[in-house]
């Protein structure tokens, strides 16, 4: 009986890759949210609108997807989607081209591509189709260098209050290019800039621009005249990791930083 059951799930597994994947729902309210692991292009491929409609929010990380799995997500994304995370995948600058056919969401708020290969050739391209209403983008570990202009800095959203760019490849040239974008957007307040190769020019910019190292992760800027909130006191059920300084300098020196699993200090 045994043996019977263990051929039934292999052979479902290689019919539908859904089958052999895990898919997660969960229903907040009338928030729904969808989870695929490790569902690949062809677990992707057969979904159907049906499968995701009424959801807020669509996690694939750790899905296997590649540029593919992206297409063919873009063709049925439900209206009204908040938050679309592909974190952990292969998307490169040709999923991001199929955008131009089939278009992200306006209601779109939250886009994680965080460990990908956009390379800076695939991240302009991304900027120029991102919906104007978005505040929260995450693009961590996608190969960025310094290759982009003002202009094409300007084109990120207007309301963006969160842009995670850590573990790039963003130097002060780079960061001479984001500064008329950040003097104009007074909504953006949280810059995540870890493991850069940021140097003192880069760091008076920043510093000019309000902007202070809350941590060594992520830099926050005040722009208003009450005094910032105290810091979340640490628990046991913390996460404490070691973190490098953003910079060569001492003053940025490696310090423990304090995360919560559910929240941060600056939430979006």
């Amino acid at each position: 009986m045994r043996k019977f059951l263990s051929f039934v799930i292999i052979y479902c597994s290689l019919i539908n890759p859904i089958f052999a994947s895990e898919q997660t729902n969960h229903i907040d309210g009338k928030n729904i949210s969808k989870t695929f692991i490790n569902i690949g292009d062809k677990g992707i491929s057969k979904l159907k609108a049906s499968d995701l409609e009424g959801a807020k929010k669509l996690d694939f990380t750790n899905a296997g997807a590649t540029d593919e799995g992206l297409k063919a997500l873009l063709k049925i994304l439900p209206d009204g989607l908040e938050e679309l995370i592909f974190t952990n995948c292969s998307l490169t600058y040709d999923g991001i081209n199929y955008m131009e056919h089939y278009p992200l969401p306006l209601s779109l708020k939250l886009l994680d591509f965080t460990h990908n290969k956009l390379g800076i050739d695939g991240t302009k391209l991304l900027i120029s189709f991102l919906p104007p209403g978005l505040i929260n983008l995450r693009l961590n570990i996608n190969q960025i260098d310094d290759g982009f202009t003002a202009e094409e800095a300007s084109h990120l959203p207007p309301m963006l209050k969160r842009l995670e760019l850590a573990m790039n490849r963003i130097n002060d040239t780079g960061i001479k290019a984001l500064e008329p974008y950040l003097k104009n957007n007074p909504n953006l307040t949280a810059l995540y800039l870890y493991k850069n190769p940021i140097g003192e020019v880069g760091t008076k910019i920043l510093t000019d621009l309000c902007f202070s190292f809350a941590d060594d992760y992520y830099c926050t800027r005040q722009l208003s005249a009450p005094p910032p909130k105290p810091r979340l006191k640490p628990k046991p059920e913390h996460i404490i990791r070691q973190m490098r300084n953003i910079t060569d300098y001492k003053e940025y020196a490696a310090r423990v930083v304090y995360k919560t699993r559910f929240s941060e200090q600056i939430q979006v």
